[in-house]
């Protein structure tokens, strides 16, 4: 079982061009999708991305499990 994260995605999806969202996984497809899953609830999917919806993804958890930045999302999915 992994430890829970915080993910961003950068998507013009969003109105500040950036989703977070909280995960075990983000895993990138062989087609190019995107998929933000929580593997405590046996794989369950919080998010997926089509591949040309999301530009880069990355892991907000520093070494110390903390968030290095946060800025607010303002927009909708």
């Amino acid at each position: 079982m992994r430890v829970k994260k915080l993910w961003c995605v950068k998507t013009s999806m969003s109105v500040d061009g950036e989703i977070y969202l909280d995960g075990s996984a983000a895993l990138v497809l062989p087609n190019g999708s995107l998929v933000v899953y929580d593997d405590e609830e046996e794989a369950a999917v919080t998010m997926a991305f089509a591949p040309d919806a999301w530009q880069t993804v990355h892991d907000m958890d520093g070494e110390r499990d903390k968030p290095r930045s946060i800025k607010i999302w303002r927009g909708e999915v």
